[in-house]
């Protein structure tokens, strides 16, 4: 049980709060998302599998720095390493906004994932040790799903401008992206550090960081199969949000229309992220798993087998599926975890779709290039049934145990 103590009652958890709203619609603003793939195919002249393969290096640099950042989040101020992360993100998108060739975007794409490492655990676990100051972590689902859906409001908003912003002058995209990268740095400037309880501070121990991660693993099947199952669902999740671009391209539909597309995407994935706390009540969150997996699988199965822009929407399961189980997910891992590994923990769950996506990526890409779109769909079903499924019959096994009267 965690505990909080009196001395800590003065916590401005409130602003706290805030500010980090303020800092996920920032950071999560990403205009360039929307409209990378006709971008780089048209002013770059990379083909779609070499797109996917540098969002293949961006997950790669992610599995390398994904739980080692956890753990410097662990051991150091949050709030200096999301500062940081923001600063990385704005260096990512200049590299790409000045790509010439494969090998810098490559470079962008770098710089991008080690960004993405940096803050990934470290908003969640700042947002939960705040709670913990008043004693308010029993709210910590119901903020997140909503950080969660302001985060992908705000890219579903940024998306929305992409295509006609992209039509009219495409630099612009790159602009205002590294607005929006600026102003969450200066949002995590704007944070207060939560007093924690930490085992050590020191210098970083590689050891000691992967005898944490196993020891929790063993000890706590409740994490290893939330991660086992992120891994597959979130994987297939974001070949998804690249494949739907590959998609439009074989409907031939104008690039204007990518951004809106895009945006109704995110839409409902924010929008699903606000729901998530209201069905997790009413079906319990087994029955709430096993309902994702089976929509994600029909949708992608169907978006495949009867290519046309009536399937379009049905593509957005996958977008659903990532914002509702999400916010569910590091919950999961917050309640389990204590404070001083809960960000290394949480970079973990982050970590296992990264790295099932750099294997995934290069098969997807193939399979676009050679037979199009609509057959990586059908792939990305088959994918999702057999990895996302068997991790959520693991997930509710143990849920189910878990919920026993001892």
């Amino acid at each position: 049980m965690q505990t909080v103590s009196a001395a800590n009652s003065n916590f401005p958890v409130e602003r706290n709060v805030a500010v980090l709203y303020g800092f996920t619609a920032a950071r999560s603003a990403m205009f360039l998302v929307a409209v990378l793939v006709p971008y780089f195919e048209n002013h770059v002249g990379l083909t779609f599998h070499e797109i996917i393969l540098t969002e293949a290096a961006f997950a790669a640099t992610m599995v390398l720095a994904e739980v080692p950042s956890g753990w410097v989040a662990d051991q150091w101020r949050r709030k200096n390493v999301l500062i940081i992360g923001s600063a990385l993100w704005a260096v990512g998108i200049l590299l790409l906004w000045t790509a010439d060739g494969f090998a810098q975007v490559v470079a962008g794409q770098v710089a991008m994932g080690f960004a993405m490492s940096l803050q990934s655990g470290a908003d969640s676990a700042l947002l939960y040790d705040s709670l913990l100051c008043n004693g308010t972590q029993g709210t910590y689902l119901k903020i997140e799903s909503r950080r969660h859906g302001l985060g992908l409001a705000a890219i579903a908003i940024a998306s929305a401008f992409a295509g006609p912003l992209s039509t009219w002058d495409p630099q612009s995209v790159f602009a205002c992206d590294f607005v929006s990268f600026i102003l969450s740095g200066l949002c995590a400037w704007l944070l207060k550090e939560p007093p924690r309880v930490k085992s050590h501070r020191g210098r970083f121990n590689f050891a000691a960081m992967i005898v944490v991660v196993l020891r929790e693993c063993r000890t706590n099947q409740v994490v290893l199969w939330a991660i086992l199952f992120s891994g597959g669902l979130f994987a297939a999740s974001k070949a998804s949000m690249w494949t739907q671009q590959a998609y439009l391209r074989l409907l031939d539909v104008d690039l204007f229309w990518f951004g809106p597309v895009g945006a109704a995407a995110f839409l409902v994935a924010g929008l699903a992220s606000q729901f998530g706390p209201i069905i997790d009540r009413s079906i319990g969150m087994r029955a709430t798993l096993g309902i994702v997996v089976a929509g994600v699988v029909c949708g992608f199965a169907l978006g495949g087998i009867f290519p046309s822009l009536e399937m379009i929407p049905l593509l957005f399961v996958g977008s659903a599926a990532y914002g509702l189980t999400l916010p569910a997910l590091k919950a999961m891992v917050n309640e389990r975890v204590e404070s001083d590994r809960r960000a290394t923990i949480l970079s973990v769950l982050s970590l296992a779709p990264q790295l099932t996506f750099v294997v995934l990526s290069h098969q997807v890409g193939q399979i676009v290039d050679q037979d199009g779109a609509d057959h990586a769909y059908i792939f990305l079903a088959c994918f999702t049934a057999v990895a996302a499924g068997g991790g959520c019959i693991g997930l509710v096994r143990v849920l189910k145990r878990s919920a026993r009267p001892a």
